[in-house]
């Protein structure tokens, strides 16, 4: 077979949508302009983009690069960054009203962070304080003594957010979740890319 016919008979191959979502994250995977875990690693971007249409809803398609550029991967597990989270939560349409924040400190400085708002008129709410983030060692994390309010307040709102409305995040926990971590494998990134390359991949959901 000669190379003009060879590649006029791959061109015109008609691509599974998981081939052709494959072919997608090889391109991405070529920009420096991506956060360095998905550089050079089409088999994350894959996942990634895997994540933007689980995130995505009705009424709000997300794009790859918005969920590429806060997703996280810590110990082999990936996390979207909590402000990306409580964005999510508050544009899908679930709360009345964006998720709120009330601070209360003791002995002069900031001791828990309430987040609160409501569904169909009933409240709902979720308080983080600096008891919990020792009795979990949240703490072992120096932002909690340089930034309390802002960590507090990101643990307040993903819990409401968990307990409320999962769905929105499908079951993803936020960085700061899993920078607790220890010990978890990596996910088996290896074995879904090998089943994408072979085309045995019948699902387009890999996840």
């Amino acid at each position: 077979m000669t190379k003009e016919i060879q590649k006029t008979e791959e061109t015109n191959k008609v691509l599974t949508p998981i081939q052709a979502k494959w072919q997608e994250a090889q391109y991405l995977a070529q920009s420096s302009l991506l956060p360095k875990h998905f550089i050079n690693q089409p088999a994350n971007v894959l996942i990634a983009l895997e994540y933007a249409k689980q995130l995505s809803t009705a009424n709000k398609s997300l794009s790859p690069i918005s969920v590429m550029q806060n997703l996280y991967v810590v110990h082999g597990n990936c996390g979207l960054s909590s402000k990306f989270m409580i964005a999510l939560a508050n544009s899908s349409g679930i709360f009345d009203q964006p998720i709120k924040f009330q601070t209360e400190r003791k002995d002069g400085k900031v001791f828990s962070v309430r987040a609160f708002t409501s569904i169909g008129n009933v409240e709902v709410d979720f308080t983080a304080d600096m008891d919990m983030a020792r009795a979990e060692g949240w703490d072992k994390n120096p932002k909690y003594k340089s930034l309390t309010q802002l960590m507090l307040s990101y643990r307040a709102a993903a819990f409401l957010i968990r307990l409320n409305c999962p769905e929105v995040v499908m079951g993803l926990q936020t960085e700061e979740d899993v920078i607790d971590i220890e010990g978890v494998d990596a996910p088996q990134v290896a074995k879904a890319v090998q089943n994408v390359i072979a085309g045995d991949v019948i699902d387009d959901d890999l996840l």
